[in-house]
């Protein structure tokens, strides 16, 4: 399976929208994560997919990952 660009960043920039509205919903570890992520992109892409919007997040700053712990900045 390919995944654009454009595949990622829509997605990316989706989760970063909803992280600065709500504190409550954000996921706290890795897996929860993934699954955050898979739920706002309608389940239908792989494990990929998910990884690389986990990147973006990582690089644009919006999140840190240490071990298995998600924090959101």
């Amino acid at each position: 399976m390919v995944i654009s660009n454009d595949e990622v960043l829509h997605l990316t920039n989706k989760v970063q929208s909803l992280s600065k509205k709500s504190a409550g919903n954000r996921p706290a570890n890795t897996s929860s994560l993934m699954n955050y992520i898979k739920s706002l992109s309608g389940n239908t892409k792989g494990m990929a997919l998910y990884g690389r919007v986990k990147e973006e997040l990582i690089r644009r700053g919006v999140i840190a990952v240490y071990e298995k712990t998600v924090v959101w900045r």
